[in-house]
């Protein structure tokens, strides 16, 4: 056997085996416990986001080979491989082999909540107590910083004020404004 049909060989039983990267192989299942705290919570949504904000490699596979290739050539920075293939890994809840926002979403969508609205009242927007004029002029900064069809919230951490998805739909729209118009036309 040439050195390189060996090496692929444990390449493969490496990329192939790992259970801390995809299960048990042959039986995955789904963890959507992002961050590894234990708990399904707002926070594993945010952990998926932050990783895609941090413009961090997306494909799975692709980081565990290289951390497979990082162990097979004595690369002193395997270990810090692994743990990056790893921690993808369980950002990839849909186990798709890819950390995408639908990873977030689907999260989102277990909880039953939008992370992106004031969970103690929806049109508390700044999460002071309150629902003043203040929660509206947010709502409506945040709509004129963003470009027409911008509707989702990707981009920003969720669970943290403000909360500008007042309808709860996961998404910024013109409902969210004419929910919060409303309640001071009344």
């Amino acid at each position: 056997m040439s050195k390189y049909l060996s090496r692929f060989l444990v390449l493969s039983l490496i990329v192939l085996g790992v259970p801390s990267v995809y299960g048990n192989g042959a039986n995955p299942s789904y963890n959507y416990d992002a961050n590894g705290d234990t708990f399904l919570s707002d926070d594993d949504a945010n952990a998926v986001i932050n990783y895609l904000n941090s413009g961090a490699e997306t494909n799975v596979q692709t980081l565990a080979i290289d951390a497979a290739l990082a162990v097979l050539n004595g690369d002193p920075n395997a270990p810090a491989l692994q743990a990056a293939a790893e921690n993808a890994a369980r950002l990839d809840v849909t186990d798709d082999n890819f950390v995408s926002p639908i990873d977030a979403l689907v999260i989102i969508n277990l909880l039953g909540n939008s992370p992106f609205q004031n969970a103690n009242n929806q049109l508390d927007v700044n999460a002071d107590t309150f629902v003043s004029p203040i929660d509206l002029l947010i709502v409506v900064n945040e709509a004129n910083s963003r470009p027409p069809g911008d509707d989702l919230f990707l981009e920003v951490n969720a669970c943290v004020a403000p909360f500008p998805d007042v309808s709860g739909d996961n998404f910024f729209s013109p409902i969210d404004l004419l929910i919060l118009i409303n309640h001071f036309n009344s």
